[in-house]
């Protein structure tokens, strides 16, 4: 797995793992993207770019790979 953060994204991660609130955050997301539909996905995708594509469609998959990956890297 491999994508990036922007610096804002990067110390907010790194905010909630130290507040304890990462993996709630993680776990609402994750419910929020699942429940988007693919058109809707698309819309969210244009709407803020492609830079988060990969980090949405992955969070939708394997949300437990990406929690710990960001844990692993930003926490």
């Amino acid at each position: 797995m491999k994508f990036t953060l922007t610096e804002n994204s990067q110390k907010l991660v790194k905010k909630l793992h130290k507040e304890g609130l990462l993996s709630s955050f993680l776990n609402s997301l994750k419910n929020s993207i699942r429940k988007q539909s693919d058109k809707e996905m698309d819309k969210i995708i244009k709407k803020h770019g492609r830079h988060y594509d990969k980090l949405m469609k992955q969070i939708k998959t394997d949300p437990d790979a990406v929690a710990a990956y960001l844990i692993k890297k930003y926490g």
